[in-house]
C-alpha cells in the first residue's frame, strides 16, 4: 500500500520532531514532508503547528493554533464528547492531563466539538470546502533521547498526541481494517490445583463471582505444580472453561530461572521438561493449559525466550515489552516498543502487555484506544479483603466493551485483516492465528512487524503451504501466500524447532522443589494468620 504523504508546517518542524515523526511514520505507514502553509501539491493531508493564514486547505488538515502554547498547568480533565467522530472507547469519558498546556480552540457555528476542558473546546472538527480541518489546543512535543511513543501516551500525558494519532488513523483508513475485538483477561500468578483453594483464592467462589461480574480469570500455574491435583478443583476447571483457565508461570519459579546464563543444551533441557510437565498434567486431568507464559518476577533473557519459541511457546505475557531490560537504546524500532498490541522478540515470540490491578484506569482506557489486549494481573493476597480489586477491573473493562477469554484465545486473535479485491491483507501481532478467508480472496499479504533480535530464517505455515521468510529487527516483512476460501491457521515459526518430548531431561535438583513447597506453604498460611512466621523462612 502506498504511504500517505503529509505536509508538516513549518518546514523546520520535521527536523525538530524527527524521532516522533519517524515513529508515527512507522506506526501508520505515512510519510511526513516539510511544507509551507500554501504548499499543498501532492499532499494527502497537512499538519500545521502554526495558525493558518486564512487560506482554506484543499486536503484534510490538523492545526494547532497559538492558544495551545499556554504555560504548563498543574492538571486538568479532558472530557471527550459523545460524537460519532470520537472513538467509542473515549466518548463520554474524562481523563486527567498534567503535561499538555491547558490551551483552548475557538469554536464556530457548525463545528463538531470532540473534547473540552472546563466547558471550553480543546479539540474540534470543522468542514471547509469539503475538506475536514481539525483544531487541537496542545501541539505534540519532541521525544526525549530514551523516550518511546508510548511515553507520550499514558495517564496524565496523552492529549498532545491523541488528536494527531486519531487524525492519522482516520487518514490511513485504520477503521477499514477488521480489528480484533477488545479482549480482556484477569489472571493470578502462582496458584495450583492441589486444593480447591490457594491462599485467599477460593476457586468455587471465584468462578461464581466471575460469572456474576462477567469476566474470565486465569491461573498462572508453575509447571512443577502439576502433581498432585485435587478432584474438586480439577472438576471446577473442567466444567467452567469459559470462566476459568490455566496458563504457564515460568518453569520452577526461581527468580532468575529465565535469565540464567546457560549453554543452549541446558536451557533446552529445563524448558522442555516444563512443557512435558504441562502436557502430562493435561493428559491426566483433562484441563487445557495455554502455551502462553508469564515469567516469575517479570524477568527473562532473550536467549531463553528464543529457546521457548523453538519448543513451541505461543506467546509471552509481561509488564515490559522487552522482559530483560527497562531501558533500550534509542533506535527507530525501539520508539514503537509497547505501542502495538504485541512486541516480537527473540526472533519471533510475541510479548503481550499486562498490567497490575493498581495500574491507572486512565491508562487502560488509552490502551483500549490502541486496541491492546487488556490483561490485568495480581496475586492471591490482592484478594485478602475480598473481590473488590477484581470487580473494579471487570467493571471498567466491561464498560469498554471487552470480550473475555483465555490467554491462548487472546494470542490467537491478535491480528487485523483488510480485504482489497482478491487480496486479504493480514497484519500479524501473534505467531499463530486462526482466521476466515473470504470467498473472493485468492491470496494473502501477510504483514509481519519488525522483530527484535538478529536476522534469522523463519517460515510461514498457512494450512499446508510453507513459505520461507527472513526477519530483521530493523524491518517489517510482507509475505505473499496463495489462499482458498474458508478457515485457515497461519503460523510464524523458526526453521529450527525442537520437540519437547525428544529433548533430554536435566539433572534433578531438590532445591527448586523444596523452595516451592515453602513458598506455597507461606501462601496457604496467610489466610490462617500464620504467614508472618512462614514468610521469614520461605522468602
Amino acid at each position: 500500500m502506498a504511504r500517505k504523504v503529509i505536509g508538516l508546517s513549518p518546514p523546520s518542524a520535521v527536523k525538530q520532531l524527527r524521532p516522533l515523526v519517524s515513529a508515527l511514520e512507522d506506526a501508520y505507514s505515512v510519510r511526513f514532508e516539510p511544507r509551507g502553509q500554501r504548499q499543498f501539491d501532492g499532499l494527502d493531508a497537512m499538519v500545521s503547528l502554526e495558525a493558518f493564514d486564512g487560506q482554506a486547505p484543499p486536503c484534510p488538515c490538523l492545526s494547532y493554533p497559538p492558544d495551545g502554547r499556554a504555560a504548563d498547568s498543574a492538571g486538568y480533565q479532558v472530557r471527550f464528547e459523545r460524537s460519532s467522530r470520537v472513538d467509542a472507547r473515549l466518548a463520554g469519558r474524562s481523563l486527567s492531563e498534567t503535561h499538555a498546556p491547558p490551551g483552548r480552540v475557538a469554536a464556530a457555528d457548525g463545528d463538531e466539538i470532540m473534547a473540552t476542558r472546563d466547558g471550553e473546546a480543546v479539540w474540534l472538527r470543522r468542514s471547509t470546502n469539503g475538506a475536514p480541518v481539525h483544531f487541537a489546543a496542545c501541539p505534540p512535543r519532541a521525544l526525549g533521547r530514551n523516550e518511546r511513543l508510548k511515553d507520550h501516551f499514558r495517564a496524565g500525558r496523552f492529549f498532545a498526541l491523541l488528536p494527531l494519532v486519531s487524525f492519522l488513523r482516520d487518514l490511513c483508513g485504520y477503521g477499514e481494517w477488521v480489528r480484533p475485538p477488545l479482549r480482556g483477561l484477569i489472571m493470578f500468578d502462582d496458584p495450583n490445583l492441589r486444593w480447591p483453594s490457594y491462599g485467599y483464592i477460593d476457586y468455587r467462589k471465584l468462578v461464581h463471582h466471575a460469572e456474576a461480574c462477567r469476566y474470565h480469570v486465569a491461573m498462572g500455574m508453575i509447571p512443577i505444580d502439576g502433581r498432585p491435583v485435587h478432584p474438586r478443583a480439577a472438576a471446577l476447571f473442567r466444567q467452567n472453561p469459559c470462566t476459568i483457565s490455566l496458563l504457564m508461570h515460568g518453569l520452577r519459579h526461581l527468580r532468575t530461572e529465565l535469565r540464567q546464563d546457560l549453554e543452549p543444551p541446558a536451557r533446552e533441557a529445563l524448558a522442555a521438561r516444563a512443557l512435558r510437565q504441562v502436557s502430562d498434567f493435561e493428559r491426566r486431568c483433562g484441563i487445557p493449559v495455554s502455551r502462553v507464559m508469564c515469567p516469575p518476577h517479570g524477568e527473562a533473557s532473550e536467549p531463553f525466550l528464543g529457546t521457548l519459541l523453538k519448543l513451541g511457546l505461543e506467546a509471552f505475557i509481561n509488564d515490559l515489552p522487552l522482559p530483560w531490560t527497562s531501558v533500550e537504546a534509542p533506535t527507530r524500532a525501539a520508539r514503537l516498543r509497547g505501542w502495538m498490541g504485541a512486541s516480537f522478540v527473540a526472533g519471533g515470540l510475541p510479548v503481550l502487555p499486562r498490567h497490575h490491578f493498581e495500574y491507572p484506569s486512565d491508562d487502560l482506557v488509552l490502551r483500549a484506544f490502541l486496541d491492546h489486549p487488556l490483561i490485568i494481573y495480581g496475586h492471591h493476597d490482592d484478594l485478602a479483603d475480598g473481590f473488590q480489586p477484581v470487580a473494579q477491573a471487570a467493571d471498567l473493562l466491561n464498560s469498554l466493551g471487552v470480550r473475555w477469554g483465555s490467554a491462548s484465545w487472546i494470542a490467537s486473535t491478535n491480528f487485523l485483516t483488510r480485504s482489497e479485491e482478491d487480496i486479504l491483507r493480514v497484519r500479524l501481532l501473534s505467531r499463530r492465528i486462526s482466521l476466515q478467508v473470504p470467498p473472493e480472496a485468492t491470496a494473502i499479504e501477510l504483514e509481519i512487524p519488525a522483530v527484535h533480535g538478529e536476522v534469522k530464517e523463519y517460515e510461514v505455515l498457512a494450512g499446508d503451504i510453507l513459505t520461507p521468510v527472513r526477519l530483521s529487527h530493523t524491518d517489517s516483512a510482507v509475505v505473499s501466500i496463495r489462499a482458498s476460501p474458508g478457515p485457515l491457521t497461519l503460523e510464524l515459526r523458526p526453521r529450527v524447532r525442537l520437540d519437547p518430548q525428544k529433548v533430554r531431561s536435566p539433572r534433578g535438583q531438590s532445591w527448586p522443589l523444596v523452595r516451592r513447597v515453602m513458598t506455597e506453604g507461606r501462601d496457604r498460611l496467610k489466610p490462617l494468620g500464620g504467614w508472618r512466621d512462614s514468610a521469614r523462612w520461605a522468602s
